[in-house]
């Protein structure tokens, strides 16, 4: 409840850890929450430990197009935000939603991370081809039976890396200030 909420806010504040937690218990972070930021402030962000407050949003479905999403996020005032660099897993951001991102909707400076997700391939990613199976490529391993649509892969293997990298390639030229590994335990099931 809130007092258990109130009791890890306050303990994070204290070990110097930035959260949040997600009230609304949407697994794929897909909405903007209505409430203010906590620690809203006006102050340009230059470092995530300048961040008093952050947004992770993995998904844009509820959004009508990649221009209605930019705008959602742009008219908020979180000091960092964690996307995808892809509205619905295949529309890329560009350099000038990036540009409009990094502004909170006060002015401020604000950072922005793209996901970069390592031990797992979406069938819904631009990079999927249909025909694509079980060891064709070589590094997709199997469907993960915990999500529909997302696929183990051998994260060391040399084909993956080169889509991992691509990824990175793309979002460091749109602007991204760094990035949030994604599914980095993979390796617990290997």
């Amino acid at each position: 409840g809130q007092e258990m909420t109130d009791a890890i806010l306050r303990q994070s504040k204290t070990d110097g850890f930035l959260t949040w937690i997600d009230r609304l218990g949407d697994e794929r972070l897909v909405r903007i929450p209505k409430e203010i930021p906590t620690g809203e402030n006006a102050e340009h962000i230059a470092s995530l430990t300048a961040a008093r407050n952050f947004l992770v949003m993995l998904a844009a479905d509820g959004f009508k197009s990649r221009e209605d999403w930019v705008a959602a996020l742009y008219d908020t005032n979180y000091d960092l935000l964690v996307l995808d660099a892809f509205w619905n897993d295949l529309v890329p951001l560009t350099y000038a939603d990036l540009a409009r991102l990094k502004q909170k909707k006060t002015g401020a400076r604000r950072l922005v991370l793209a996901e970069l997700p390592l031990g797992r391939a979406r069938e819904s990613a631009y990079y999927w081809k249909p025909e694509w199976r079980a060891d064709d490529p070589s590094w997709l391993v199997a469907r993960d039976p915990g999500q529909a649509g997302h696929w183990l892969v051998s994260y060391w293997d040399k084909g993956w890396e080169a889509v991992v990298g691509a990824h990175i390639q793309a979002a460091v030229k749109l602007g991204f200030d760094g990035f949030l590994l994604d599914q980095a335990d993979s390796y617990l099931l290997f």
